[in-house]
This record gives C-alpha cells, structure tokens and sequence, in this order.
C-alpha cells in the first residue's frame, strides 16, 4: 500500500465553506487512524501561503509516497482529475491576504508546465469524475506546480482533484454554481483515494 498526503484548502471569497475541506474532512472521519492516507489542513488560499504550508507538510513526512491536493471549482459539475499544471499566475480576484500577483510565472526560470504523475489514465470510468486539462491560473494551479516540481525532485507522485460546490454548501455566493451531491463526492473520492492506494 501506498502512503499519501491529502490536503484541503480553507474557505476564500467571502464564502464561509470550501467543499474540498468538507470532503476531506469526512474522510478523515471515516477513516481517522489510517496509515495510508495523512490529512492536512485547511491549506490557505494564499499565493504566498499555500505552498509554503504544505512544504512545510511534507518535510515532517519522509514515508510519504505522494501528495494529492484538493481544491474547489464552483463551475464545475464534476469532480476533475487535473493532468497540466501551468507556469503561470493570472489572479483574477484577491486572495485570502487580499493580494493579487501580476500576470507572470510562477517560477521564472521553471518549465512551461508540469504534467501529473498520478496515472489518472488508469483509473477506470466514472460519472462523478472527468479528466481535465486546466487547473486554471489562480492559488490551486500554482500549489499543483509547486507540489509537481516537488514530486520530479523527490522521486514521488503528486497530483491536484478539483471538486464542485457541494448540495450542502449554502453560501449565498455559491447560488448560481451548479453543484455535487455530496454524498456521491464523497463515493466518488473515497474510490480515487483506493485507487492511489493501489498504485
């Protein structure tokens, strides 16, 4: 069996939930003892914070054989396994620090882009979830970067799992998102995670 990191970020634009934290935490709950599965967060929706949590994260773990990072995609309605990450910031609202970084790279002597080393190619067919291209340009894209850089240097597997709002999120600001059941998130989550175990 595998040993993975799983983190979750914190709630940001003014909503008072994030459904990558909630599902986190149910799984935790289901599974609080687990030796194959570390949780860790809620990691801050910050571009100078995040990676330098979940850094910090995983130099206290050497056992580790991967890293996946959750994050929350309010405009989507299926959970996506994020293939690319881009060298590239185009913060299209503040984050939690109130910052908003200048159109740039991440890292300006890095690679274009980093691909997953999760085979998510082998996980086989489900409604609930979708391969995806595009982690966008905003905190989530750059901790997948940085957690992919990290994996080439280290010899490990990291990926990044985008997750709808969720049936029980009622944050005003989520009205018009289209959103996940949420006991089927978390089905579909707990069946990504068997499937990382096994690799």
């Amino acid at each position: 069996m595998k040993r993975w990191m799983l983190t979750a970020f914190e709630p940001f634009a003014g909503a008072q939930t994030n459904s990558s934290w909630m599902i986190l935490k149910a799984l935790q709950q289901m599974s609080p003892q687990s030796e194959e599965i570390v949780f860790r967060g809620p990691v801050p929706v910050t571009f100078a914070g995040a990676w330098s949590y979940v850094k910090q994260e995983l130099d206290k773990d050497e056992n580790l054989d991967g890293i996946l990072c959750l994050g929350q995609a309010e405009s989507r309605s299926k959970i996506s396994l994020e293939r690319v990450a881009l060298n590239c910031i185009d913060a299209r609202l503040a984050d939690n620090d109130q910052a908003t970084p200048a159109l740039g790279p991440i890292a300006p002597h890095g690679p274009d882009l980093y691909w997953s080393s999760i085979p998510w190619e082998r996980l086989a067919p489900f409604p609930s979830w979708e391969r995806s291209y595009s982690a966008g340009t905003y905190v989530c894209n750059t901790l997948m970067y940085k957690t992919l850089s990290w994996a080439v240097e280290k010899n490990k597997m990291a990926g990044f799992v985008h997750i709808p709002v969720l049936s029980t999120q009622h944050d005003s600001v989520f009205e018009d998102c289209p959103k996940m059941d949420a006991t089927e998130a978390l089905t579909a989550m707990q069946n990504i995670l068997s499937f990382l175990k096994s690799l």
